[in-house]
């Protein structure tokens, strides 16, 4: 039988799930509307090539590799060697530690109290870090931070990097190919939204790992947030001075951003509550078909930047693919923080 912290987390989760799921078919009906009236869902509209070329994206890539090593080599500087497992004591929290504020028990799934941080030895697993961060450590500061790193940061960087630096480029040169491959005009971006995608979902590949302190996993994410709003600013700088791109190259319309706000939370209910679903169809059928060690990420995420790359391929604005992001990101946050006391220890 369920505990009270496990029934309210069911409560959410099931509210949650019909909420999506209306708002999913709510959206697709009013999309089917449009259609049966003969309206356009999402016109195309049409852009000037990005001024910027493979050197620009190369660079900017760089950059952000050179500056995620350099903030792990401050952070060893100031703050020392990153925790390690094996040397973590398997001694049980003090009093108090093990029910913090909003789970009112221990940890469930993180094999220790909740709080003290030491993550159970001789298990691998294939969660996503911040969501085991949330699980050894679930309280309103984690949350907080992880909302701030997952649903602000991550966004925002990801989509200047994916869908404006490297689609707009693939875009620029799938335009100058196309007499050549003889791509129909219906098709247009479709190859540079596939690449993008791609490359996007392979960068989410993941498998099981030994445990990690939840020390070390605030440090990579803080370190991961540092280069990440760096790597922004330099690449903004870097694009606006070498290559000149204007505000409207960068994918920002200043008169169309409230619009391009609510086309994102648009296509949200619509992709959210089918995202969630092959998301844990596949949790479910991967392990059997491939191994338990692999995460699905990759294929969900994969299908998720298909969505992200037409928004931007239809629209050339990136508040509406960024918008997207968020809004799943924090969903996922909150999900994940909501639904530790159902995690099985």
């Amino acid at each position: 039988m369920m505990d009270p912290s496990q029934q309210r987390a069911a409560m959410w989760v099931a509210a949650a799930a019909l909420l999506g799921t209306g708002s999913s078919f709510w959206m697709l009906a009013r999309i089917a509307g449009r259609l049966r009236r003969g309206q356009a869902v999402l016109p195309r509209q049409p852009r000037q090539p990005v001024p910027w070329g493979l050197g620009e994206v190369l660079l900017i890539a760089a950059g952000y590799v050179g500056l995620w090593v350099a903030a792990h080599m401050a952070d060893r500087a100031v703050f020392g060697p990153l925790p390690s497992p094996a040397a973590v004591s398997a001694v049980a929290a003090p009093e108090g530690a093990s029910a913090p504020t909003g789970t009112g028990r221990a940890h469930a799934g993180s094999g220790q109290a909740a709080g003290a941080g030491e993550p159970r030895p001789g298990r691998g697993d294939v969660d996503h870090r911040l969501i085991r961060l949330l699980r050894q450590r679930p309280h309103w500061a984690t949350l907080l931070e992880a909302l701030v790193v997952a649903a602000v940061i991550a966004p925002v960087v990801e989509e200047f990097l994916f869908r404006l630096v490297l689609q707009g480029y693939l875009e620029s040169v799938e335009s100058k190919l196309r007499r050549y491959l003889g791509f129909s005009p219906r098709a247009e971006g479709a190859l540079a939204v596939l690449l993008a995608s791609v490359f996007f979902a392979a960068l989410h590949y993941r498998e099981a790992e030994p445990p990690v302190h939840a020390e070390a996993l605030v440090r990579e994410f803080r370190c991961q947030a540092a280069a990440s709003v760096a790597t922004l600013l330099y690449g903004l700088i870097f694009l606006r001075g070498l290559s000149g791109a204007t505000l409207e190259d960068l994918g920002i319309r200043r008169r169309m951003i409230g619009s391009d706000v609510r086309l994102g939370l648009g296509a949200f209910l619509i992709v959210a509550a089918p995202m969630y679903g092959i998301q844990i169809a596949l949790a479910l059928i991967l392990p059997a078909l491939v191994s338990k060690a692999i995460a699905p990420d990759p294929i969900t995420l994969g299908l998720f930047a298909l969505v992200l790359g037409t928004l931007y391929c239809r629209t050339h604005r990136i508040v509406p693919s960024i918008t997207l992001h968020m809004a799943l990101n924090a969903t996922s946050v909150l999900l994940a923080w909501m639904t530790v006391p159902l995690v099985e220890a």
